[in-house]
């Protein structure tokens, strides 16, 4: 079976963080950055939700495929502090640093989970191919792509989403643990609310505000992304997962 496409994530601040940069600063910095781009995407790719530990590793052949003729160079600017992005392993292989932290698959492992439970539920088995599911759609697609609640016209209390109040999203701006790029996230409030219930959303940002107060600040996501990527549903697996993503175009050789 042909490897989906997959996409690489990366904090909405990331040319805020210092390693970055001050690579961007360097000579031939903007090639090094691409660079790392491209091994990001090549590990995202081959991540397994089953074997994380592996994660962000890349050997030193695969490295030097996907860098191209400037690798030596490349991984050199990657591993020179203070913008180090690659650590070398004993073997010769390479590991992106926070590469599990800055991906999130802590997350997105146990939304996997959740999944093959829902298909063990509905199917019988979360390994093999769904009986009545679309024709040549693999079970793949099912376990990264989890089907999403389905908007309703009513919210659970019996009120219509329409008549939600209007401070609403003032509260929810108030509990939610990172005020930044407001304008954004009250056009992801408007889209979420019409999928779910205001006091859901509201209280999911609460438990999410929870769990980051035990995390580093740098990884908590903003609020528009938040929103957009339906978090409020999440369980509280957050609390290995440092986050804070939007998902940006692939690149697989």
């Amino acid at each position: 079976m042909a490897r989906p496409v997959n996409y690489v994530t990366l904090d909405v601040d990331l040319f805020d963080q210092p390693e970055i940069f001050t690579l961007l600063l360097e000579q031939d910095g903007l090639q090094a950055f691409t660079g790392w781009l491209r091994l990001m995407c090549w590990a995202r790719a081959h991540a397994d939700p089953d074997r994380l530990g592996e994660a962000g590793v890349i050997t030193d052949a695969i490295a030097r495929h996907v860098l191209g003729a400037d690798g030596e160079k490349i991984i050199e600017m990657l591993c020179t502090p203070p913008h180090r992005l690659l650590d070398e392993m004993l073997n010769r292989d390479w590991r992106l640093i926070d590469f599990v932290e800055r991906q999130h698959l802590v997350e997105w492992r146990a939304r996997i989970l959740r999944s093959r439970k829902a298909n063990e539920t509905r199917w019988g088995d979360p390994q093999g191919s769904p009986q009545g599911s679309p024709q040549g759609v693999p079970m793949e697609s099912y376990y990264n792509h989890p089907t999403p609640p389905h908007p309703t016209t009513d919210s659970p209390n019996g009120l219509s989403r329409s008549a939600a109040p209007a401070d609403a999203f003032a509260e929810f701006w108030d509990v939610y643990p990172k005020k930044v790029a407001k304008q954004a996230a009250e056009r992801a409030w408007a889209k979420a609310v019409k999928a779910a219930d205001p006091s859901v959303i509201i209280d999911g940002a609460r438990r999410y505000a929870r769990v980051r107060e035990r995390a580093d600040p740098k990884y908590t996501k903003h609020p528009a992304t938040w929103l957009n990527g339906g978090c409020w549903a999440d369980e509280d697996d957050w609390a290995g997962a440092e986050s804070g993503p939007r998902e940006v175009a692939v690149w697989e050789p």
